[in-house]
């Protein structure tokens, strides 16, 4: 809820397109969407936004990192009813996630989505609605004042434009990582080497040209940098003495904010602090407690000079001022009411608020070898935005054919693959609720799966000595009636199966007394045992070898062995 005092009356209420029951304008994605970072951010001002990670107690980031899909949403908006065109939602933002959104005094609203488009509405427009860029599918953040506008894109390049003189002629080369534009017209950004450039109109305050180190810029009627040690840098103090920094708190400033003459800042404990010139007696500088009900705050806005909205860690909206239809954040539907706030803008009229949406901010990693007998695993789960209604299921599931199934029964965080999913490609899908809303996200995918390598065993063979019989007596016998050879086959884990083929090989004398070569070939089939048995008749005396070769089988390694013997 807001601060107790002071209590305005309620904002005069705007229609959402298809809502016409509800005081403020809501958006909520209703399919799914990429997953996309940004690189770039921009900074808070009435007419920018800064996002920073809802619910951490970390200080909130400079303006140069990148933004977290975890932040992005809907849009809620509301003020007055001159803001009504404003604060009604275009239709084509439906089931669009938001990452950059801008307020202007005009009143006009700008806004960046997830998948790098840019959307500006409201009206009266100076050219500013009807001039904005179309097309764009890479923009990471959009800055609106007055009749100009300034979009930051993926890649640091710059595009702006409006009425303002020279304001759509960025200087040639520049990538820059934060942009602002003020109300005369004159368009800042920060480049990536970290100085400050400027085009368009005559800046009313003429900022110093050797300024470095610099990640943010902000600009309403007046200017302010941040450098990358927490120190604000302003400009023109000679003609508003309020312009001074507090020299307290440099050197511990995260983001920065200004709105007419007025300067804000957050700092790393996450306290806000104001200050600036009390040049129109009617908008004095607002008193703000440094930290809303004790709580830390993550976004700041400051419209008007003394209109102040401040979104707190724990995503809820605090306001103070003098603008009614703006500051009465409790009479807003869509905000404080349990759904975290990242980012807040505001206009002289109306303001707008990233409301972070449930949905998977990473989706759930799996990792293992795709052969049968081997066991996925979800080696990083699924992570969402927000904390899920009850528990996060899973599901296996296969794809064949460009067909989809669950696998039955398989909803752990692991999966034996078997025979039956040989073929297919395999993935992991977690669903999750939160509200009445279901968000489903699908994990890699690994495969086709394969069958296991088979891993053949070593065989071994043993030969015997062989054993020759002879007719008659052998000292008178030319040659043996018989010669057995036995072998063995060992296959260890496996059984031997096939055939050997035994190849003798010799020298013996002839007739004549010559020596000649002979050569004889058997085979025999493998026994369940591995033992072998072959006869060969003949054998006329002389010196032989006998070569046992095993070619081997489909789970065993082939094998040879030799043996010398006489006849």
């Amino acid at each position: 809820m807001g601060p107790t005092e002071p209590t305005p009356g309620p904002p005069v209420a705007t229609k959402m397109k298809n809502t016409p029951a509800e005081p403020a304008s809501h958006h909520r994605p209703t399919g799914a969407h990429p997953l996309r970072i940004r690189t770039l951010m921009t900074a808070v001002t009435a007419g920018a936004v800064t996002f920073a990670l809802v619910g951490t107690a970390t200080a909130p980031a400079f303006a140069n990192q990148p933004i977290p899909d975890a932040q992005s949403g809907h849009l809620v908006t509301w003020g007055s009813g001159s803001a009504s065109a404003a604060t009604t939602l275009p239709s084509e933002l439906d089931g669009k996630r938001i990452v950059s959104v801008s307020a202007s005094d005009n009143p006009i609203s700008g806004a960046v989505t997830d998948e790098g488009e840019l959307f500006v509405w409201g009206g009266p427009s100076g050219g500013v609605v009807a001039g904005a860029p179309t097309g764009l599918t890479d923009a990471a953040a959009v800055a609106l004042r007055a009749a100009n506008g300034v979009v930051l894109r993926e890649g640091g390049e710059v595009v702006a434009w409006g009425v303002a003189p020279g304001i759509s002629a960025v200087p040639e080369g520049l990538r820059a990582q934060a942009v602002a534009v003020d109300v005369t017209g004159t368009a800042f950004a920060v480049t990536t080497e970290g100085t400050l450039a400027h085009w368009g109109s005559a800046p009313f305050l003429v900022p110093p040209d050797d300024l470095t180190d610099l990640v943010d810029v902000v600009a309403g009627r007046i200017p302010a940098a941040l450098d990358a040690d927490g120190n604000v840098i302003t400009w023109g103090t000679d003609l508003l003495p309020g312009s001074v920094v507090p020299a307290d708190i440099q050197g511990h400033v995260t983001q920065i904010a200004t709105g007419e003459f007025t300067y804000g800042a957050i700092l790393d404990d996450g306290s806000i602090r104001l200050w600036g010139s009390d040049v129109d007696p009617s908008k004095p500088i607002p008193t703000v407690p440094a930290k809303p009900d004790g709580k830390k705050v993550i976004s700041l806005g400051i419209a008007n000079g003394n209109t102040v909205v401040a979104v707190t860690e724990d995503g809820q909206v605090y306001a103070w001022g003098s603008n009614a239809d703006v500051v009465n954040v409790d009479a807003v539907a869509g905000i404080n009411d349990g759904e975290p706030v990242a980012a807040v803008s505001i206009g002289e009229y109306h303001a707008a608020v990233i409301v972070t949406d449930f949905h998977a901010s990473a989706a759930p990693v799996i990792a293992g070898s795709p052969v049968i007998g081997q066991q996925l695993t979800v080696s990083t789960p699924a992570e969402f935005t927000l904390d899920p209604d009850g528990e996060v299921t899973g599901q296996w599931l296969r794809t064949t054919g460009g067909t989809t199934t669950e696998i039955a029964g398989a909803t752990t965080d692991t999966l034996t693959l078997d025979k039956s999913l040989e073929g297919a490609t395999i993935s992991y899908e977690t669903t999750a609720e939160r509200g009445g809303e279901t968000v489903v996200t699908t994990s890699n995918t690994l495969g086709p799966v394969t069958a296991a390598p088979i891993v053949k065993v070593a065989s071994t063979v043993t030969a015997e000595k062989p054993v020759s019989k002879y007719k008659g007596k052998k000292s008178a016998a030319k040659k043996a009636k018989r010669t057995s050879f036995s072998a063995a086959i060992a296959t260890p884990g496996a059984s031997p199966a096939g055939t050997v083929t035994l190849i003798i090989e010799g020298k013996v004398k002839n007739k004549k007394g010559k020596t000649k070569k002979v050569s004889k070939q058997a085979t025999a089939i493998v026994g369940a045992d591995g033992a072998l048995k072959i006869v060969v008749k003949g054998l006329k005396r002389g010196k032989y070898t006998a070569t046992w070769s095993y070619p081997g089988s489909s789970t065993t390694l082939p094998s040879t062995v030799v043996r010398k013997f006489k006849v």
